[in-house]
């Protein structure tokens, strides 16, 4: 569930971020299993959970996210039918730009998030592919996410056989 933001640090978050340059992204840890999933049905109800932490050293901002979906026929089942976990390493330079913890979570939950949400998105699909399923796609993230305590949109894998292309 998407933490509600406070405008004001919001804003502040934004303001202080203009001064803070995206350097790189990387995965650093990975796991993926897929247990009874069905060759007739494939399940359809999938969950995202992301954790973030932010740290300043120096000029240097870190933020490490940790990013898990797991998909099940239904709620009821113990174990996921499929399993993707990763975490990544943000680094941010911010020549000149100081943040207090709070912005700095802010800007960790928010821009952190969004720039690495692609290459979630990009590894979710690619792994599933590779287990022998049909890409299960991750929605896209809106900022609208943050702002509200609306759940995340529902996971839908795709019906397409695995490896074969429109």
């Amino acid at each position: 569930m998407a933490k509600a933001i406070n405008a004001g640090a919001l804003k502040e978050a934004i303001d202080r971020g203009r001064g803070v340059q995206l350097v790189s992204i990387s995965l650093v840890e990975m796991d993926a299993h897929r247990r009874g999933v069905k060759s007739s049905s494939l399940p359809e109800k999938g969950e995202c959970k992301v954790e973030s932490q932010a740290k300043l050293h120096g000029q240097r901002l870190i933020v490490a996210i940790k990013i898990s979906l797991d998909v099940r026929y239904n709620q009821k089942d113990e174990s996921p039918a499929i399993h993707v976990r990763a975490a990544f390493v943000l680094e941010y330079s911010s020549s000149g730009v100081r943040m207090p913890a709070d912005v700095m979570g802010q800007f960790a939950r928010t821009t952190a998030h969004l720039n690495v949400w692609p290459f979630w998105r990009e590894l979710v699909q690619s792994t599933t592919t590779r287990m022998g399923l049909p890409a299960v796609p991750v929605p896209l993230l809106n900022f609208g996410q943050f702002e509200s305590k609306a759940p995340p949109a529902k996971i839908r894998p795709s019906r397409r056989k695995a490896g074969r292309r429109r």
